[in-house]
């Protein structure tokens, strides 16, 4: 029999129990580490405690009538309203206002208005420079074009917008051809068959597995696992990125949008913002230019926010985050606001 710590264990056993001490040891000391070099844990998007639900068709939308607040100090903490119909922000009947306009706003974090109130919100800024014109924020935050366009045509369509607005950033390429969300959530997918249709799998969409959450929560609670995942991740990923809106799902998204769109009466404008593209910067600004052609190449117009004159990345994004703080939703709303008086999207 072994002594000291190992007393009590077999000899045949005192090797494999000392590997074993020796490798949470250096977990340990790998955990310490990475804490003092400052790599964190994997944080899930906190919303779905307060303001989310599962949908069976959508993966999950906004708690209806739901009210708090949303919490990511020290970067920000902020109100959060979802009205009756589960968008942020005040009421809007499904009815038009007899002499009002009406445009409806499509997106995920950004047009959510993540970290920002939503007085601050780039909706409720472009309501305020807009005479006569409701502005409907439908922002659900980490949503795809996918679940955008399956919303629109449940929900969006009952409306009656005379312009739709589509705000996409770099994730939604990575979104939209995936079924599972921030490693936890399902989500629907569309699939393009041989003839390039859209055909739509996963649905209905099933709440967050056991094992999922499980991989959440120890990836929530472990760097060494957290930075560990993101290693093995950027190694399936590896080689060069390929520049390119993508193979081709994407576009068709946004083209069967713009058309159910502009079969209800509406028009159709997209504003791109090159974040979050799962690229390094350079290939990031190749892939988000190449959307952008795309898109005008098949008569879809888009306004490149980024390349604006007067759009100061330090100045107009949170600090430690990507999103936008109250002046870059101010940029963004008087961009939009300047495209819309331009090509006259809406009615006089």
């Amino acid at each position: 029999m072994a002594v000291g710590i190992l007393g009590t264990v077999p000899r045949r056993l005192v090797g494999p129990a000392l590997a074993l001490v020796s490798l949470l040891a250096s977990f340990l000391l790998a955990e310490v580490a990475l804490g003092v070099l400052g790599y964190g844990t994997q944080r899930l998007v906190p919303q779905p405690a307060g303001f989310w639900r599962h949908d069976a068709r959508l993966g999950w939308h906004h708690t209806a009538s739901s009210d708090g607040v949303f919490d990511r100090s020290p970067v920000f903490r902020t109100r959060v309203r979802i009205n009756d119909k589960g968008l942020r922000g005040r009421d809007y009947p499904y009815e038009r206002v007899a002499g009002r306009r009406r445009i409806l706003v499509l997106g995920d974090s950004f047009v959510f208005g993540y970290g920002v109130e939503q007085e601050e919100a780039l909706t409720s800024v472009l309501e305020s420079l807009l005479p006569a014109t409701e502005v409907i924020n439908a922002g659900v935050s980490g949503y795809g074009t996918d679940q955008e366009l399956l919303w629109f045509r449940a929900e969006g369509v009952r409306y009656r917008p005379d312009l739709v607005i589509l705000l996409m950033c770099g994730n939604d390429e990575l979104d939209n051809h995936s079924s599972i969300a921030y490693s936890l959530y399902p989500k629907p997918r569309f699939v393009l068959s041989p003839r390039g249709e859209l055909v739509l799998t996963n649905v209905p969409v099933p709440p967050p597995p056991r094992r999922l959450r499980l991989k959440a929560w120890i990836l929530g609670h472990s760097r060494v696992a957290f930075q560990a995942s993101r290693l093995l991740g950027r190694a399936r990923h590896a080689g060069p990125a390929s520049p390119r809106a993508d193979d081709g799902l994407t576009l068709t998204l946004v083209e069967a949008l713009r058309r159910e769109a502009t079969a209800n009466g509406a028009r159709f404008l997209v504003a791109a913002t090159e974040k979050f593209w799962s690229y390094d910067d350079r290939s990031a600004r190749d892939a988000h230019a190449e959307l952008l052609r795309a898109l005008r190449a098949r008569g879809i117009p888009a306004v490149d926010i980024e390349g604006a004159e007067g759009y100061a990345l330090e100045a107009m994004t949170l600090k430690g985050d990507g999103h936008w703080n109250a002046r870059g939703h101010e940029f963004v709303a008087r961009l939009l606001e300047a495209a819309i008086r331009r090509d006259h999207l809406l009615p006089p």
